[in-house]
């Protein structure tokens, strides 16, 4: 977010796996669109792009997977107006043309993150429910007395 290293100079080393139940900050490295389209064939690939955004978010959250901000930076006149559509704030001092935006997941109404925290909606309420049957398994006991034969 600094500008000292950019997405091409990330190495896996850099990136953390996403665990069940364990919050996470994201930086979306990019979304691109084809520059030599009209306007209107454009609008529409950016469509199915944030669409595409939309279903992965879902399914992160449908494995339980807590994301409590995404990052993004642009310098592209589209991709400012797309992070500022998709409701993210400007935070932290210019680089140059290129601008640093964030977007606080919980307080958040965007439209991308509509069925990101329906899913881990549910994930809770499943991890609640597993919680719930593990307590009531435990606290049940079966005794049982070896058997002695009766002579």
């Amino acid at each position: 977010m600094n500008g000292e290293i950019r997405g091409g100079d990330l190495t896996p080393e850099d990136v953390e796996t996403f665990e069940p139940g364990r919050p996470v900050e994201c930086f979306i490295v990019g979304i691109a669109s084809e520059p030599d389209v009209g306007e209107l064939t454009r609008m529409h690939y950016v469509q199915h792009l944030l669409r595409g955004v939309k279903r992965e978010m879902e399914q992160l959250g449908r494995r339980g997977i807590i994301i409590t901000k995404l990052y993004v930076t642009s310098d592209t006149p589209s991709g400012i107006a797309m992070a500022l559509h998709a409701g993210m704030d400007e935070c932290g001092p210019r680089m140059g043309k290129r601008l640093r935006f964030v977007m606080d997941i919980a307080g958040s109404n965007s439209f991308l993150l509509d069925d990101y925290k329906r899913g881990l909606s549910e994930w809770r309420k499943e991890q609640e429910n597993q919680t719930k049957i593990g307590r009531k398994t435990g606290s049940r006991t079966l005794q049982t007395e070896p058997i002695m034969p009766t002579t």
